[in-house]
């Protein structure tokens, strides 16, 4: 069984500005994000991971990555391991700087790009490129380009969904619609 997950981490927010911009409130429970779940977690240099229990999940979306981005920068990456999908994408102040895709499923040497992506993508992808080609290329078993656009996450943020990965996280909930309406007052 393979993963199907989104993850987003943002920099330049504190957590609870994060959980805000997204309607997002703790449960007061710490524990592993099942299917369908949502979880934060705080990461070292300053990132919070918030991790949604599905592929292609709604916070994932343009428009909410374009309002979460004002003012800091957001990684936000999708992993279906069933198909051999994946994606990584940089957002800054309401702006996507680049994204990376694989689809292993219809190329296992594609690789699709959008944007100015980073110089040190070179170096990973030809690391990833020359692994494929040692287990056989195209026709090899194993998928290494597949890890590429994930491992330019981790190297930007620091985590992988498979490496570095926090053991536990909050639990998250949508936050309550605030409601003006008071049944004490006519």
């Amino acid at each position: 069984m393979g993963f199907s997950i989104s993850w987003i981490a943002v920099n330049g927010l504190s957590k609870m500005a994060v959980y805000d911009r997204l309607d997002l409130s703790p449960t007061g429970l710490v524990d592993d994000v099942d299917r369908g779940g949502i979880g934060g977690h705080e990461l070292p240099e300053g990132w919070t991971l918030i991790v949604l229990g599905e592929t292609e999940h709604r916070l994932v979306q343009h428009q909410v990555l374009a309002k979460l981005s004002a003012g800091c920068e957001v990684i936000a990456c999708n992993v279906e391991e069933h198909v051999m999908f994946c994606s990584c994408e940089q957002w800054r102040n309401g702006d996507r700087v680049w994204r990376l895709e694989h689809h292993g499923d219809a190329d296992i040497l594609g690789l699709e790009r959008f944007g100015e992506l980073p110089p040190h993508l070179s170096a990973l992808e030809q690391e990833h490129r020359l692994h494929q080609v040692a287990d056989g290329g195209k026709d090899a078993d194993v998928d290494h380009i597949f890890e590429v656009p994930l491992a330019l996450a981790l190297s930007i943020v620091g985590v992988k969904h498979d490496e570095n990965w926090p053991e536990s996280f909050e639990l998250l909930q949508w936050q309550k619609p605030k409601s003006s309406w008071r049944f004490w007052k006519h």
